[in-house]
């Protein structure tokens, strides 16, 4: 039997789509840079560090996950401040809508298909261990471009985050206290990144001991 979608559904599936597809993303590691939804469109702010609130306050937002999204209107705006380490990272269907022909012929069951293959794919782990205050970094293997972060395990450290291959932090996975307070922490999330430009996690330990943090992924097939 067919199924005929109303416009508002078919937006509605194109988005949870592209939410898991990580041609979908730009990542903004910049200082005072502002990105407005244009007409008829969302963009969904995925993961966002020191973002300006227009009277001279910071707002963030966390953890990585897509289902925990904030949705910007149109016309809406995002800004970086200008702190040093301030980024977003969002997910703007446009991207991909309009090049894919799977978002036109039928979005529902793409966003479907994905999420049944991210139950066949093999599940990899980076992890690392912190001693005392200092920090860990793991390097994710070369073999694969895009990924999609499934799970999310912190104990007794103040944070795990993606960052560049430098260690700039480009993505909060989880919820924290602070930097120098330590958790324990595990939860499932879904988020799509690309290897390239976030190659690396970074643990940061606290002054209880050795703590313990990793992140569950997938390498993503082609044609995803």
């Amino acid at each position: 039997m067919g199924y005929s979608m109303t416009t508002d559904e078919q937006t509605y599936w194109q988005d949870q789509a592209a939410l898991l597809d990580p041609l979908a993303y730009e990542h903004v590691y910049a200082t005072s840079t502002t990105r407005t939804v244009p007409a008829g469109e969302r963009y969904y702010l995925v993961n966002g560090w020191q973002l300006d609130d227009g009277s001279s306050g910071l707002w963030y937002h966390r953890p990585a996950d897509v289902n925990r999204a904030l949705i910007i209107p149109e016309g809406g705006t995002v800004v970086t401040s200008s702190s040093a380490g301030s980024f977003m990272w969002l997910c703007k269907p446009s991207l991909v809508t309009g090049s894919d022909a799977r978002y036109t012929s039928d979005p529902r069951g793409l966003y479907f298909d994905r999420l049944m293959q991210l139950g066949t794919l093999t599940r990899y782990r980076i992890l690392g261990s912190a001693t005392g205050a200092g920090q860990t970094a793991a390097t994710f293997p070369v073999d694969f471009t895009y990924g999609m972060g499934v799970h999310v395990s912190a104990h007794d450290v103040a944070w795990l985050i993606m960052t560049d291959g430098s260690g700039n932090g480009m993505s909060n996975t989880q919820n924290e206290i602070s930097d120098s307070h330590g958790f324990r922490w595990a939860d499932t999330v879904i988020f799509p990144f690309t290897q390239a430009t976030m190659p690396k996690v970074l643990i940061q330990g606290v002054s209880i001991g050795t703590g313990r943090a990793a992140m569950t992924y997938v390498k993503l097939p082609g044609g995803w």
